[in-house]
């Protein structure tokens, strides 16, 4: 956890490094700098002190040479000398020598004896090849430092060439020296000291400090700095190109480097003086921050009034400030403690279970309800995957994971979940739940088994009223189906006696007994659906062949004088469905139809009408919305049934779908209750309109759905291949003709067929052809040992047993629970023999299946 105080320490100490380096940086990089500068400065002046000496010879140079025109002409007597060098004030002597190197004439001289010079020859060792250079050029040189032939002193000399020889004159060392001081350039460094070097051979010609350069050779080693006696110079060297020599100036060192000394000691002062500054700032934070903070923070942390914290207004206001807010909280606290307190009791009076979860699906939150409903005892904590605790959500995950992703409700009605060996029923409620940075669902689960129950027992009992209405129309089909299978087998045991055997013929009665069967097998699997008791089971249906069976059972209801007319819609309506509930609806909305065109009518009234069923695909719009909240926006498809009978008024229009009320003297008063919960059930809505007199509509919306690519179709009974295999089969049935038939066809397939009569029989058989055995065809019903003890018994036989279930009646729970147990499947009687072969193979074991399957 980051600390205010040791970052704030941190800083401080940060800041001493950051200004330490930074005067360490400027007195290194900027003291360099300026040191150069000075040496650059230095320069510049040595540079200029040579300019000064180039500037004196040549101006030297041009006086004097203004005397040799007046040595061709005149003698010396009469020339004014004092005129004419009036303004040259270096010359120590000024003589001309002739073209055999004699001195012949003297025109000045400092000295006071002249007469040493007339006549003297000049020898080669002193200024003769210059002169002997002056003569060939005819031009004016100035000779190397040399001992003057007047004075005997260090001297240099302008050598001028005329007719009768060449005028000289000499300049003292010691007068160039003077001109070099007068300049004062050299004022501006103390305790300088000036050399003049012979660039040949080093030799020092002149030092104007003896004491500090007493050498008579300069050599230094560095090209900047030079060790004398102990004390170290930057010298600085320029050439002299008109004199031949090197101009050296030497510097002190301490000299040269006291200004940049001089600011580092300033630097020094100002980071010391920061150091304390910071010190000082550190204690003053100290007192007035750091001690208060943490008196403050503690009392924040033990959750009680700080009081008085220090003697500045600020902090006085800040800790009366959080007193009083202090004081609020403590107050809001307890309310919202005493209403959190409330609302838990109230949750967990609920009667049902309300579980929270965040957007993973972990519990977060729950009530009594749900923490009995997961077995766990009230000091359990929320925690874990809501499908850990409720394993059946595993069948919805899809549904509630997208109610947190794309904050849209889910919902789920009359989910079955086996509990204790007893099937119970759950409405599942998911709502999205976003507040404060929290984002997950709400999950509401009711256990809607007794209200299931009581609407499976009202359905039951309107569906034996609706079929007390159409059991004189079946009776009625049913000895015709049977007539037709008599007469047909009478005519095929005429057609076997016959010499002449017909095989046409007899192919032809064989046909027509298959297909009384078949519909035979049809009216009753319809009377099963209307009579039987059964959980909502939604899959994949099409409207029109739900309408095109109700359709094919109401036509021998319908009285004569009631026409049924059907609009089918260009495609398949597709839903999601229990097709046999929605038969049930339909069904119920018809004959009740019928009912308000005959039976509701005035004995003098004329009897019928029309029965119009009609199909649309909607778009809920908002006046839809408004009237069905739930609606949102997918797309329903909508059945219409209008009939043009007696109507109904706007009192009995909200009666109508309550239990147990009727119109009708015969009536039970179930049958639009049982068509209002189904339609409820679907997710779907019922609307109706009537006007007395006029008739009525019923209008049903379901959810559509898109048909999927993969969702097989079922190919005509007359174009199924009969499925073959190979494997043992062990066929258990009750019924001699039902276990031999089934045998008699398994056989034909390819497989080894054993057979037994009853549960014991089979459970005989089983231990000596275990391994052997790849599917037992087991029947519910048998004497002796039901099936379903006799599966259980296989089970501990044989753990890895393949059991294909076959009944008269599938919606039997023990079916379900051997479903459950690991059944490999189940196939309703009666069936059909394509239909036992596809069952036969799907049940067996995969592995099995492909070795055994042929190519």
């Amino acid at each position: 956890m980051r600390s205010l105080r040791l970052e704030s320490f941190l800083l401080d100490i940060l800041f001493l490094v950051l200004v330490f380096a930074t005067f360490q940086v400027v007195s290194i990089r900027y003291g360099s700098r300026i040191l150069r500068q000075e040496m650059e400065s230095r320069q510049t002046i040595i540079g200029s002190i040579s300019d000064a000496v180039d500037s004196f010879i040549l101006a030297e140079t041009g006086k004097i040479r203004f005397l040799t025109p007046f040595l061709e002409k005149v003698e010396n007597e009469s020339i004014d000398l004092d005129g004419l060098l009036g303004g040259v004030q270096s010359v120590r002597a000024v003589y001309n020598v002739d073209r055999r190197m004699r001195v012949n004439r003297i025109l000045y001289l400092e000295h006071p004896n002249r007469s040493h010079l007339e006549n003297v020859n000049l020898t080669p060792q002193q200024i003769i090849r210059d002169m002997e250079r002056a003569l060939q050029t005819q031009e004016t040189v100035i000779t190397r430092l040399h001992s003057s032939v007047a004075t005997g002193l260090y001297s240099f000399s302008f050598l001028f060439p005329h007719a009768d020889g060449i005028l000289i004159a000499e300049v003292d060392l010691e007068n160039l020296l003077n001109l070099v001081r007068e300049t004062g350039l050299l004022k501006t460094y103390k305790d300088s000291t000036v050399l003049l070097i012979n660039p040949g051979n080093a030799q020092v010609h002149y030092s104007s400090d003896t004491a500090a350069f007493p050498y008579m050779q300069f050599s230094p080693a560095d090209p900047e700095l030079i060790t004398v006696g102990g004390r170290t110079y930057y010298y600085t060297m320029q050439r002299l190109h008109v004199l031949h020599l090197d101009l050296v100036v030497l510097t002190p060192r301490q000299e040269l480097e006291s200004f940049v000394g001089m600011m580092r000691q300033y630097l020094n002062i100002l980071l010391a003086s920061l150091i304390g500054l910071a010190l000082l700032r550190w204690i003053y934070v100290r007192q007035s921050l750091w001690r208060p903070l943490a008196r403050f923070l503690d009392a924040i942390r033990r959750n009680e009034p700080c009081g008085p914290i220090h003697h500045y207004q600020e902090w006085r206001e800040l800790a009366k400030t959080y007193d009083e807010g202090h004081q609020r909280i403590a107050a809001i606290t307890g309310t919202l403690q005493a209403a959190r307190d409330f609302l838990r009791l109230i949750i967990d009076a609920v009667p049902a279970s309300v579980v929270v979860m965040d957007r993973d699906g972990r519990i977060v939150h729950w009530n009594r309800m749900a923490r009995h409903m997961a077995r766990v005892d009230a000091e359990t904590p929320p925690e874990g995957l809501v499908t850990e605790r409720f394993p059946f959500l595993h069948r919805i995950r899809d549904g509630f994971e997208a109610v947190v992703k794309g904050d849209q409700p889910f919902s789920a009605r009359g989910l079955p979940v086996l509990s204790d060996a007893a099937t119970a029923y759950y409405d599942l409620i998911f709502s999205p739940l976003a507040s404060g940075g929290f984002t997950g669902s709400v999950l509401i689960i009711l256990d809607v088994t007794r209200e299931l129950r009581k609407d499976l027992q009202l359905q039951q009992a309107q569906k034996m009223d609706m079929i007390g209405n159409l059991a004189g129309g079946l009776a009625h089909d049913l000895n015709n189906l049977l007539g037709g299978i008599s007469g047909a087998a009478e005519m095929m045991g005429l057609l076997s006696q016959d010499p002449v055997f017909d095989e046409g013929q007899f192919q032809h009665y064989q046909g027509l007994i298959a297909q009384s069967v078949s519909r035979a097998a049809d009216m009753v699997k319809q009377l099963l659906t209307l009579s039987r008791k059964q959980e909502v089971d939604l899959a994949p249906a099409s409207l029109n062949r739900i309408i095109a069976n109700v359709a094919r059972i109401a036509e021998r209801t319908l009285m004569k004088t009631v026409d049924l007319d059907i609009h089918y819609p260009d495609g398949e309506a597709r839903v999601m469905a229990d097709a046999a509930r929605l038969e049930q609806v339909f069904l119920n909305l018809v004959l009740n139809a019928s009912h308000a065109m005959t039976t509701m009518r005035p004995p003098d009234a004329p009897q019928g009408g029309s029965v119009c069923v009609r199909f649309a695909c909607i778009t809920p719009g908002q006046q839809f919305r408004a009237k069905h909240p739930d609606a949102g926006d997918r797309p329903f498809w909508l059945v219409a049934v209008t009939d043009s009978g007696v109507g109904m008024s706007h009192d009995v229009v909200q009666k109508i779908f309550e239990p147990f009320f009727t119109t009708r003297t015969s009536g039970t008063g179930l049958g639009l209750a049982m068509v209002y919960n189904i339609v409820q059930y679907h997710g779907g809505f019922i609307d109706v309109y009537s006007e007395e007199g006029h008739g009525s509509t019923f209008n049903i919306y379901l959810p559509a759905r898109k048909p999927a690519e993969d969702e097989p179709e079922c190919p005509p009974s007359g174009t199924r291949d009969i499925p073959c295999g190979e494997g043992t089969i062990l066929v258990v049935d009750d019924d001699d003709v039902m276990r031999a038939t089934a045998a008699d066809f398994l056989g034909r397939c390819g497989y080894t067929v054993l057979s037994a009569a009853d549960g014991g029989e089979c459970l005989d058989i089983y231990p000596h052809h275990a391994g052997a055995i790849d599917v037992v065809l087991l029947d519910m019903v048998m004497p002796v040992l039901s099936g379903h003890d006799t599966f259980l018994r296989l089970r501990k036989l044989d753990p890895g047993v393949r059991v294909l279930l076959c009944s008269g009646f599938k919606q039997d729970q023990r079916v379900d629970q051997l479903l459950q147990q690991g059944a490999a499947g189940f196939v309703q009687k009666p069936y059909a023999l394509h239909e036992l072969g596809l069952a036969i193979r799907q049940a067996m074991d995969p592995a099995r299946r492909a070795r055994k399957d042929p190519p």
